[in-house]
């Protein structure tokens, strides 16, 4: 019986360490949605991009970059806190002609672990037309 109670209070220190640990896995960030939505189309050049993640995202320890269709970089402002503690927004400071645009951001939490990732929209077509309607069906991006 003795030997029983030693492998229980062996078992016990092991499986709270496998909790908590698991636990801070679940607090690395990762993009949830967009606005613009990734692969929407919509009518009028945003004057913002948001990025709404899993976690609390540092606005000092990210960054975003806009490329244009022809693969040049679109002036962005810094990224700044949204409009909740979960989202960054970032201004839109260069003119956005039709085309795709290629969002490339990087960021990090509290924790200071990065992640990185990237998506696409569209401007000018026969979009959605607003920046609600493409929120509306932005996807997770935590496969990205």
């Amino acid at each position: 019986m003795r030997l029983s109670q030693h492998r229980f209070f062996t078992f016990i220190p092991l499986a709270a360490a496998v909790l908590v640990l698991g636990g801070f896995a679940f607090m690395h960030l990762h993009l949830k949605a967009s606005l613009p939505a990734a692969d929407a189309t919509v009518k009028h050049a945003p004057s913002q991009i948001v990025l709404i993640f899993s976690a609390h995202p540092e606005a000092a320890l990210s960054r975003v970059q806009l490329m244009g269709p022809d693969s040049a970089t679109v002036a962005t402002g810094q990224p700044a806190a949204g409009a909740d503690s979960l989202s960054l927004a970032i201004p839109v400071t260069g003119k956005l002609a039709e085309g795709r645009y290629t969002v490339r951001w990087r960021a990090a939490g509290r924790d200071g672990h990065p992640a990185t990732g990237d998506f696409a929209f569209t401007v000018g077509g026969s979009g959605g037309g607003n920046a609600a309607a493409s929120a509306a069906v932005s996807r997770d991006h935590s496969a990205d």
